[in-house]
């Protein structure tokens, strides 16, 4: 490994600030998906509480376990920061232009050990540009922490596999475990670095006796951080780490009628073609059963009768067929996706480069080093495929290490072609042919332009919904259609039932699930539709209508926006408490009102 140089740190100097710098000017607004809810809901609970996971998320019964680190980073910052929940979205944004902008670091560091300098820093440089790359800053998802830990435990292995020394295996493990607790599927950090290293060893020649030894040092290392977070999570959950959804197994209602049963076959039987068919397939399961007891996707399932032996035997070669035809399926999908992340030219050129991986080591090994980014790539890639679904978001972790590794195969490449020309002594002619290599893939690639940095943003107005937080004991359940509006007014989600308001209020006084918050967006209506059963959502006065099953506790009005929040009365008589006989308020223009009703 060679010394840092002046020249090293002017070049981190330009490239470290790139991913925040990009952020700042692109303006970023406190917009988020469902999943970013998740994760910061979970930040939440994890600082609140010391929770590993979401008790009762979507689902009264239901709990979710969800990776910690990229939480724990978010709570971190914005324990740091006063402010109101609404911030914390935009912290949570910062959080992954800082961890994209500190993975330039070990990013740097790799390319450079395989090529110079002069090649990392335009390659880097150029990465930044990406689109797919930009966007990650503004996901408030796990894929930039993902990314800097990804990163971090590559550059360990390089090292550990040039040096082996029993310290640097005791790190390689730790951060093989933090690359799991940044994403499930960097399960796959262990056996790849276990896979590598055995290659690695066989081709230097090391004794068994070194190579279990230093096999060994990494996997305590891993269990160190792992086996921690397994036993705490145990204690919390009775659950394994593997899993990210589970039932608590305190209110499960089963269904025995045939026509609901009839029913449910043929929601799962219609197509899933588009997204849009899958999202109103799934609309339709959070229907009632007619008594309102619970929703056809959280029924209880029932056992299966006995099968004989040959039948189970069929069953199992049907399932192992059927994974395999999914997975290659997912495969091609994931390949699709990466042509589209990376552009036409870096996608080709990733495909010759993976031709590196299948040439025979050296003697000491050492020209296997660089096809470790190429490997892990590929090792991701027919993971994703086989345990997950066809999710373009899952691909897009990959541009960084398909760029760097291409990067690398450009400038070898090239130097061989110097030496084959006689012209060992002009390294600047392998740099430069590298460098034009580079240029032509990044300007083929999806790229940040200029309408991505708005010059005339106007500012925002303060978040309606955060008025509501003073009607809700913090975590209180709340039907939503959108999370984010459960989130801001300080409760914990449950999905909305698609039915009448007299079931869902049913279903809310067994579940103890007191509140209903109707939100009403112009840019959300599309949303709505698939709700088929939900007609009284729109209705402005559903305590006028329906004045035995909810009371308006709180208005919050704009011009685009309208925001309710109701309170299901309980079934026999209304109580009379002073919750119950709350003042509703109207926001107008960033001022809060009172006005009757």
């Amino acid at each position: 490994m060679r010394l840092i140089s002046v020249r090293d740190l002017a070049c981190l100097a330009i490239l470290v600030p790139l991913a925040p710098m990009l952020l700042f000017l692109s303006r970023p607004r406190p917009v988020i998906s469902k999943d970013g809810i998740a994760y910061i809901t979970f930040a939440r609970e994890l600082f609140s509480k010391f929770s590993l996971h979401l008790p009762a998320w979507i689902h009264v019964d239901s709990g979710m376990i969800l990776p910690p680190i990229f939480p724990f980073l978010v709570g971190m910052a914005d324990g740091l920061s006063p402010g109101s929940d609404g911030d914390t979205i935009l912290i949570a944004k910062w959080v992954c232009a800082i961890c994209l902008s500190l993975a330039s670091i070990p990013l740097y560091f790799l390319l450079s050990s395989y090529s110079n300098r002069v090649v990392s820093f335009f390659t880097i440089g150029g990465l930044h540009l990406s689109l797919e790359y930009f966007k990650m800053s503004r996901s408030a998802l796990t894929e930039a922490s993902f990314i800097l830990v990804v990163t971090v435990m590559l550059f360990a292995l390089t090292r550990f596999s040039e040096r082996f020394d029993p310290r640097l295996g005791i790190w390689l493990g730790l951060l093989c475990a933090l690359t799991f607790l940044t994403r499930q599927i960097g399960l796959i950090a262990l056996p790849f670095c276990v896979g590598w290293l055995t290659i690695s060893g066989w081709a230097k020649g090391i004794s068994q006796r070194e190579l279990i030894g230093m096999l060994t040092t990494v996997t305590v290392g891993f269990f160190i951080i792992f086996g921690s977070y397994a036993g705490l999570l145990y204690a919390q959950t009775g659950q394994h780490p593997f899993r990210q959804n589970f039932r608590w197994n305190h209110y499960a209602v089963s269904n025995h009628d045939p026509a609901v049963l009839e029913d449910i076959e043929r929601i799962q039987a219609s197509p899933e073609g588009l997204y849009s068919q899958i999202y109103a397939k799934r609309r339709l399961m959070f229907q009632l059963l007619p008594d309102g007891a619970e929703m056809y996707d959280y029924l209880l399932e029932q056992d299966n009768d006995q099968t004989d032996f040959a039948a189970e035997l069929e069953s199992s070669a049907a399932t192992i067929f059927r994974i395999a035809q999914d997975a290659a399926s997912n495969l091609k999908g994931n390949l699709d996706h990466l042509k589209r992340n990376v552009g036409v030219f870096y996608y080709y050129a990733f495909l010759l480069a993976t031709l590196s991986i299948f040439l025979p080591p050296s003697r000491n090994g050492s020209d296997w080093y660089p096809r470790t980014i190429l490997a892990f790539a590929w090792m991701y890639l027919f993971s994703i495929s086989l345990l997950g679904d066809l999710v373009a978001r899952y691909v897009v972790v990959l541009v960084p290490f398909v760029i760097l590794a291409t990067a690398i195969e450009f400038f070898r490449v090239a130097r061989k072609f110097t030496e084959y020309i006689w012209l060992p002594k002009l390294s600047s002619i392998a740099t430069l042919l590298t460098i034009m290599l580079i240029g032509m893939g990044t300007f083929s690639m999806p790229r940040v332009h200029s309408g991505h940095f708005p010059t005339d943003v106007k500012k925002l107005p303060p978040w309606p919904q955060l008025t509501f937080r003073k009607m809700l004991e913090p975590g209180s359940r709340v039907f939503t259609m959108h999370p984010l509006d459960s989130y801001l007014i300080g409760g914990t989600w449950m999905i909305l039932p698609n039915d009448s308001l007299e079931k869902v209020v049913e279903y809310g006084r067994r579940t103890h699930s007191r509140w209903l918050f109707v939100a009403r967006y112009d840019l959300r209506a599309r949303d709505e539709k698939y709700y088929t059963k939900t007609g009284w959502y729109r209705d402005r006065n559903l305590e006028t209508h329906y004045p035995s099953l909810v009371k308006r506790c709180q208005l919050a009005e704009t011009e685009h926006y309208r925001f309710d929040l109701y309170r299901i009365r309980p079934a026999a008589s209304v109580e009379s408490t002073g919750v119950d006989e709350c003042e509703p308020v109207i926001f107008q223009t960033g001022v809060y009102k009172s006005r009757p009703h």
